[in-house]
């Protein structure tokens, strides 16, 4: 098993755009379009949120949007509040709601994208992911999680583009470092899987027993640039 296919549902990133400048950006109404009230129950949900209490968040955005009923933003982080408490039909009724209202939300394509995988709606979410792309997203888990349906489809020069993409916008996101190791290896290019392994490890990587169990690496487990690569791990 590979990081790709044991670590994909937890790797979506949690913001609350209620709070951040671009909240009001071009994907969204001007602010004086909502009811102030909303606005602050949205605000108080976001606090909530950031604080982990999603429970209240629920509640708060619930308020916003009983006050304004087209609020896409507000429907977006209620989405998102149910997908941490993985009450996923929720989010993605939420979700769902929040597209409606404004079709070229990236972000809710993005979160509706993550649940329909973990659905195994693999199709859909693929849509939702191209479109998220297509819009300018620049999201790094996006591309990754698109690069994971590619690659578990084989068609793996298109996946490893996604992930090069993820590691360009997060060069930190070593995961993606690691499954283009793991596909260049199964493609029998060990001087690539090498390369991409060892990126992975100075990007972050530190799960040994993980990588020494990697069936993806059976390929290249005996050559002295993965035995090299295992004692620099081991240093970590």
């Amino acid at each position: 098993m590979t990081i790709r296919s044991k670590t994909i549902l937890n790797l979506f990133y949690v913001f609350c755009f209620l709070l951040m400048v671009s909240f009001f950006a071009a994907q969204s109404r001007a602010d004086d379009d909502y009811d102030p009230k909303a606005i602050e129950y949205g605000q108080q949900g976001c606090e909530a949120m950031n604080k982990n209490d999603y429970e209240k968040a629920i509640k708060l955005f619930t308020k916003a949007i009983k006050i304004a009923p087209k609020f896409d933003k507000a429907y977006y982080n209620r989405g998102l509040s149910y997908k941490k408490m993985e009450k996923y039909e929720k989010a993605l009724a939420d979700y769902n709601k929040a597209i409606e209202l404004n079709s070229n939300y990236t972000l809710a394509l993005e979160g509706r994208g993550w649940v329909l995988q973990h659905k195994k709606m693999i199709k859909e979410a693929l849509t939702d992911y191209n479109k998220a792309i297509e819009l300018g997203t620049d999201d790094a888990v996006t591309y990754y999680n698109r690069g994971v349906i590619i690659l578990e489809g084989r068609t793996s020069d298109l996946g490893i583009a996604d992930f090069l993409k993820a590691t360009e916008l997060d060069p930190k996101f070593f995961k993606a470092f690691y499954n283009i190791a793991c596909a260049y290896s199964l493609n029998k290019d060990e001087e690539k899987a090498l390369v991409y392994l060892e990126k992975a490890v100075d990007a972050g990587l530190k799960e040994l027993d993980f990588v020494m169990k990697d069936p993806d690496f059976d390929n290249i487990r005996n050559s002295d640039g993965f035995k090299k690569i295992i004692e620099k791990l081991k240093g970590k």
